[in-house]
């Protein structure tokens, strides 16, 4: 598998028993805007969770095929940590091609311990009116503008056969699982006061989204 390496702290997911964290997840319902900031410590905690190969179920998904899918974190309410976009490019061959597709300034927030992150400053966009875009493709759902951040997991698929097509969708659903699990786990508070929650979303809007992460018309 083409993965690049995540900071070495991140090993503590394979410590964390996996049926302890399963039946310890608990989906939140809702968050308070004004509560729901976290830190830039489990910010990036979480960001390097997209990189670890740690789950198991993770690396069932990819059964040793190159990942194809990068994550896409919207900072809403990072403490320490400027708003926007933030892709998690978790394979190396598709950098160039995400950096042609995605516009705005790409800049690295932690080039030495997490250089596969980046931040992609768009002028002009502030934290609400990128909060109510996330919910409006999210079918308005408020999970997606009132927590400390929305991910979504974006593939190159033009092109795509079926099977390549099934692994991207099993590497995102297995990629959310690994996400889900080390926020509640090694991620979830890093000051014993701030704890993670998060709940998957049902309902998107495909070109919204997508026009949303590269800040394109998705005909484009």
């Amino acid at each position: 598998a083409e993965y690049m390496g995540a900071p070495g702290a991140l090993g503590a997911l394979a410590e964390i028993p996996t049926g302890l964290a399963l039946r310890g997840r608990r989906s939140a319902h809702g968050f308070v805007p004004a509560r729901s900031a976290v830190s830039r410590a489990q910010f990036l905690c979480l960001a390097a969770a997209a990189l670890s190969p740690a789950s198991s179920a993770l690396g069932a998904a990819l059964r040793g095929a190159r990942p194809q899918v990068s994550a896409a974190l919207f900072a809403l309410r990072v403490r320490d940590l400027e708003h926007g976009l933030y892709l998690v490019v978790r394979a190396p061959a598709h950098l160039e091609s995400l950096r042609h597709s995605v516009t705005g300034l790409w800049t690295q927030p932690e080039p030495a311990a997490l250089p596969q992150l980046w931040h992609v400053d768009r002028e002009g966009v502030d934290a609400d009116s990128l909060g109510a875009a996330l919910r409006a493709a999210s079918c308005d759902q408020s999970l997606a503008s009132d927590g400390a951040l929305t991910v979504a997991f974006i593939a190159p698929l033009a092109g795509a056969d079926g099977v390549d097509y099934r692994l991207a969708h099993a590497e995102a659903g297995a990629l959310g699982n690994a996400l889900y699990h080390a926020a509640c786990g090694v991620c979830s508070a890093d000051d014993g006061a701030t704890a993670f929650a998060g709940c998957g979303m049902g309902c998107f809007l495909d070109d919204l989204s997508l026009e949303i992460v590269t800040g394109l018309e998705p005909h484009a």
